[in-house]
């Protein structure tokens, strides 16, 4: 196995050829990227040694907000284009089609740095948290994303309160539940 960093001990990449006789394992590469404030941005992996193109099993990327904080992941099948990400609507990016496309996920926050939502391009659902001032969350609901195929399934709204010690009692469909440990 081969590990690569750069000069700022940054992951670069890893291969690992198929060597052994008792354990055999596929040759295979990994690459990864970074922007200069060590987020990384993309990682592909490939099914041999080779970096070539057709060798590309999974090319991932990473997009991050203004606050540093990862908002977007596209997975595909092929190369992603410099500069191109899912943007968490019904449009995937122009380099992609839907036989190429894996998975997109994209994530809103509060002003207190809370997932206040997500999107996931695979179920076509779009879920809303709320929280308490004191970052407990209380609710999630979800709905579909407009314009993709309408979700298989799409979970009822849940809402929880907390008790005195901050064991979360999720309520509904009517009941509420207890979902402290025993």
């Amino acid at each position: 196995m081969i590990v690569r960093y750069n000069g700022h001990l940054r992951l670069l990449g890893v291969i690992q050829n198929s060597r052994s006789v008792k354990n055999v394992v596929a040759s295979k590469q990994i690459f990864l990227a970074h922007k200069a404030a060590s987020q990384l941005t993309d990682v592909r992996r490939y099914s041999d040694t080779s970096a070539a193109i057709a060798n590309l099993e999974v090319h991932s990327r990473y997009g991050y907000d203004g606050a540093g904080r990862i908002s977007r992941i596209t997975l595909a099948k092929t190369e992603i284009a410099a500069g191109q990400i899912w943007n968490g609507n019904s449009t995937l990016p122009a380099s992609l089609t839907a036989s190429t496309f894996i998975a997109g996920y994209a994530l809103g926050y509060d002003r207190d740095n809370r997932i206040a939502s997500s999107a996931n391009f695979v179920v076509s659902l779009n879920t809303t948290y709320t929280h308490r001032s004191d970052d407990q969350l209380t609710g999630a609901s979800s709905a579909a994303i407009p314009e993709l195929a309408a979700p298989v399934y799409t979970p009822p709204a849940e809402a929880y309160t907390l008790d005195n010690a901050d064991n979360r009692l999720l309520a509904g469909n009517g009941a509420t539940f207890d979902q402290r440990h025993a």
